[in-house]
């Protein structure tokens, strides 16, 4: 029999009240190793409420687990149907092997069953994981991926089906590594008051850029699939006194949630920073925007630098 970690393969016990009965269980993986768990609990109910634990032990070199139900018991509680489970912990999780209905009947009836049974118990360990590797509501089929260890899981070869799993998904998550700057800026940037502008100014570009092409004020994602990157920005801004700038990053021109800060410049050069996630499609990309909530006094974004990163 196999076992199905969620519910269990059944195993139905006929007995008559006052003999004994033991049962004798081996698990093992699907390659045939024994697998030794932690413990072992053998509850008997009826109508949803607990009568008796039976008696079990576990074999530490083994794993045989035997679980018993002497004949005292057995007539102590007498002839009924009632519920039993098997539940284990198994690397410290708790399993239920096994289940199903215990009948116990009169102690003058013909005997049931042998007073010992015994069976293999065949751990399934294969594991189907469908990963999304694109975030939020990017989903779709092309972005899952099936994956099944190339061996049953040990407690030895954890680590070799992680590799398995990490070489998989690398050629499915694009990295993306790109940063811009600008320094001793005196381009103002004309704006209108309270109506965005792109920051004006010779941009640099910061080291070679990864699943990415620089443009000016801008870094364009060329990626093949969509994938999401933590955004960071810092802005020196000069101006007249007494102004309130949003400094921020838009992706192909528009707002993006989160991505902004307030910078207000009294009688000094005022500075920001912000950091933000973005989400990308292919060819969507990334600028540095400046708005004057004060007034139409165009504002000069001194020095600044922003990166995009996963």
């Amino acid at each position: 029999m196999t076992i199905d970690d969620r519910r269990g393969p059944r195993w139905r016990i006929f007995m008559r009240a006052g003999d004994d009965y033991g049962l004798s269980l081996l698990p093992v993986d699907s390659s045939g190793s024994p697998v030794v768990v932690s413990s072992a609990t053998a509850t008997l109910y009826r109508n949803r409420d607990v009568v008796t634990t039976l008696g079990t032990s576990v074999d530490p070199l083994t794993g045989e687990i035997v679980v018993t139900f002497t004949a005292a018991d057995s007539l102590a509680l007498g002839p009924g149907r009632y519920r039993w489970e098997l539940r284990v912990d198994n690397g410290g999780e708790v399993q239920q092997w096994l289940t199903d209905d215990l009948i116990l009947v009169s102690p003058g009836s013909p005997r049931q069953t042998p007073a010992l049974q015994s069976a293999t118990l065949t751990v399934g360990e294969d594991i189907t994981a469908t990963l999304v590797v694109s975030p939020g509501a990017i989903i779709s089929t092309a972005t899952q991926v099936s994956f099944t260890p190339s061996a049953p899981l040990t407690e030895t070869n954890v680590q070799d089906a992680v590799d398995e799993l990490v070489t998989l998904l690398a050629g499915r998550i694009p990295p993306v590594k790109s940063s811009i700057f600008i320094e001793d800026n005196a381009t103002a940037t004309v704006v209108s008051q309270n109506v965005a502008a792109k920051v004006a100014g010779t941009f640099q570009a910061g080291p070679p850029c990864v699943s990415c092409v620089y443009n000016g004020n801008r870094i364009t994602y060329i990626g093949a699939n969509p994938t999401r990157v933590m955004a960071v920005a810092s802005a020196h801004v000069d101006s007249g006194a007494n102004q309130t700038f949003l400094v921020e990053l838009r992706k192909n021109g528009l707002p993006v949630d989160g991505a902004r800060v307030t910078v207000r410049r009294f009688n000094a050069i005022a500075n920001g920073a912000l950091v933000a996630m973005i989400p990308l499609d292919p060819n969507d990309f990334v600028e540095l925007w400046i708005t004057n909530t004060t007034s139409g006094q165009n504002p000069t974004v001194v020095d600044a630098t922003f990166a995009l990163m996963n």
